[in-house]
C-alpha cells in the first residue's frame, strides 16, 4: 500500500471523495410572487450570477515551488536520524477535481539524493515522487493538506497533515507526523528507552 495512504489513515479516521456538494432546497421557502415583472427577474439573476462568478475566480495560483522533508528514527540516542531526505518540488494545477480545496496542484517530488540520508527502512521513498495535492480551508475545523487516491477508479483526497497558508505572500506550509524524539520504554524494547522520530515538512512559494 502507498505509504503516503498509510501515514494518512494513521493520522486521521476521515475522508471525503471529490464530489459536488448537493444541492439544497429549501421547501419553507415563500412561493414566488407570479405577480412579478419578467424582466426584472432575468435582470436580477443575470446579475447575481455573473457577479458570484467573478468573484470565486479572482485568486487562481499557476505554479508550486518547494521542498518537502522526510525524518525518521527510532534507537537508543535521541537527535539521531536514520532517514533525512529531501525533495525539491514543483507543480501545475491540478487535472484531478477537487471542490473542497482551494487550490489543487499535481506536484513532482525530486529527490535530492547529494544532500539526504536513508537508511533500509526508507530505500522505498529514496526517488523521485509524483503525488496531487490540496489544500482545503476547513477539514473538519481545521486547514489541511490532502492528496489524491485512486481506489479502484474512484479519487478520494485524505488529509495528510496540518497546514498554513497565507494569502498576503502566497505561502504554504505543512507538516505531518508530531513524532519527534519521542522516548519509547516497554515490552517489546525489554524496557529499555528508545527514541522515535517520523515526521514530514513542506514549505512552497505558490504563483499566480
Amino acid at each position: 500500500m502507498n505509504l503516503r495512504l498509510i501515514l494518512a489513515l494513521l493520522g486521521t479516521s476521515a475522508l471525503f471523495a471529490c464530489a459536488g456538494d448537493k444541492e439544497v432546497t429549501d421547501d419553507t421557502a415563500p412561493a414566488p410572487d407570479d405577480s412579478a415583472v419578467e424582466g426584472d427577474a432575468d435582470a436580477d439573476s443575470d446579475s447575481d450570477s455573473d457577479t458570484d462568478s467573478d468573484s470565486d475566480a479572482d485568486v487562481t495560483y499557476t505554479s508550486w515551488s518547494g521542498v518537502e522533508t522526510f525524518s525518521y528514527d527510532f534507537s537508543l540516542s535521541p537527535g539521531n536520524r536514520e532517514c533525512d531526505m529531501i525533495w525539491n518540488t514543483t507543480g501545475t494545477p491540478s487535472t484531478t477535481d477537487c471542490p473542497d480545496c482551494l487550490f489543487a496542484f499535481d506536484v513532482t517530488l525530486t529527490y535530492d539524493s547529494a544532500n539526504s540520508v536513508s537508511s533500509d527502512n526508507c530505500s522505498s521513498l529514496a526517488g523521485d515522487l509524483e503525488y496531487s495535492y490540496g489544500y482545503v480551508e476547513d477539514y473538519y475545523g481545521y486547514p489541511a493538506i490532502t492528496f489524491a487516491y485512486d481506489y479502484y477508479g474512484t479519487i478520494y483526497w485524505f488529509a495528510f497533515g496540518d497546514a498554513e497558508f497565507d494569502a498576503s505572500n502566497d505561502t504554504l506550509k505543512y507538516t505531518s507526523g508530531s513524532y519527534v524524539d519521542y522516548a519509547y520504554s516497554g515490552y517489546y524494547t525489554g524496557y529499555v528507552t528508545y527514541y522515535y522520530t517520523r515526521y514530514y515538512t513542506g514549505d512552497v512559494q505558490l504563483s499566480k
